[in-house]
């Protein structure tokens, strides 16, 4: 990633535009626990789709690896899914003397328009809609290739109150002072939860797209303060550093040492994700579409 922009986060759902403007890159650390230096250690991976067939394969550069001693490597080709589905990626090391280890897996879903970087897991929670104040809960995207912003979906937890009012926040993160800072560039509607929302993905759509530059943005969901309206939304898998947000108001919550209003980072992911406009269509039947296209709900 370091010879495109964006930090290399791991994305479990990525829009096909953005796969196609920064294919999957593969890396691995592995450490030489044995008594023996290892010579010809390398990385290896193999990707299969759907169907569990292998669409992808690759290796790196082989090293020796001496005693106690642990070493990155990085797969010497990309790989572009050519489809949206599923896939996963096996990994695991072999060396001269060590024919194979075992086997690392990951997971990506390749979309029309959804990126996300959850494991689709519903785990533990942040309040967000609190008794002692309104907090926002965020995730960061890198955007490789212009696009829309349209809407924001997250995972609303079992907990939440019927009546409980939410919204959703747009971002630019901008790390060029020194510091990172949050630009608000665009805010939904106030939503109010509903009985069906409730350990279900709730989606909040902008008064009309965004357009996006390459960059990095931040999607967040807020909410108010109140004694009794509060809800959560749930985690799923581990953040890296700085890469998932949440804001103390300054209200009371008291997050942390740093004087309010303040954003500090957490170690799970929200499931919290951005859904763009960009998608593309394999084909439209022109005999059976007539021209008229309803969509519901809206």
């Amino acid at each position: 990633y370091l010879s495109t922009t964006g930090l290399g986060m791991d994305y479990t759902f990525k829009p096909q535009v953005q796969s196609d403007a920064n294919p999957y890159m593969f890396e691995m650390t592995m450490a030489n626990v044995g008594a023996l230096p290892l010579h010809g250690i390398q990385m290896n991976v193999e990707v299969f789709n759907s169907a569990g067939v292998s669409v992808f394969n690759a290796s790196s550069d082989s090293t020796t690896l001496a005693v106690l001693d642990t070493a990155s490597y990085l797969a010497n080709q990309t790989f572009a899914p050519l489809s949206q589905g599923v896939y996963d990626m096996n990994f695991w090391a072999t060396s001269d003397s060590i024919s194979t280890s075992d086997i690392s897996t990951m997971t990506a879903v390749i979309t029309d328009s959804v990126y996300g970087r959850d494991n689709n897991v519903a785990g533990s929670a942040w309040r967000v809609g609190r008794q002692c104040g309104g907090l926002q809960l965020a995730n960061k995207f890198d955007i490789y290739a212009a696009d829309e912003a349209t809407s924001i979906s997250a995972y609303i937890t079992d907990y939440s109150v019927v009546g409980t009012i939410m919204y959703g926040v747009l971002y630019e993160v901008d790390t060029t002072g020194g510091s990172t800072s949050y630009l608000p560039l665009d805010q939904t509607d106030n939503y109010t939860i509903q009985p069906a929302d409730r350990d279900a993905w709730v989606t909040l759509g902008f008064n009309q797209a965004y357009n996006l530059i390459p960059g990095m943005y931040m999607v967040a969901i807020g909410g108010y303060m109140h004694p009794l309206d509060t809800f959560g939304i749930n985690v799923s898998g581990p953040a890296e550093v700085t890469m998932s947000m949440i804001y103390d108001d300054g209200s009371g919550c008291d997050l942390g040492s740093l004087t309010p209003p303040a954003w500090y980072w957490i170690t799970s992911t929200p499931m919290i994700r951005l859904n763009l406009g960009n998608f593309s269509v394999n084909n439209i039947n022109e005999n059976t579409f007539s021209g008229n296209l309803s969509i519901y709900p809206n």
